[in-house]
């Protein structure tokens, strides 16, 4: 499982993913969204799950860098 996000989401995706690295005993990794847009989703397939975070305005830059993470 990935989980992302950026500024304050950031600190929430890597709790999330230690969380459930703890609890379910899921492999988990935590990344900001401008790392998971270069490169970190090439070692995935559709079996993988990702979890975005972004709890911004629509028009903010993370919000719209979370959409392209979406997209990818």
């Amino acid at each position: 499982m990935l989980t992302a996000g950026a500024g304050p989401d950031a600190i929430t995706a890597r709790e999330l993913a230690l969380k459930v690295a703890e609890g379910a005993r899921l492999p988990t990794s935590a990344y900001t969204l401008e790392n998971v847009l270069h490169g970190h989703l090439v070692g995935h397939d559709d079996r993988s799950a990702l979890t975005v975070v972004a709890t911004g305005p629509v028009d903010a830059v993370a919000t719209r860098r979370a959409s392209q993470v979406l997209a990818a």
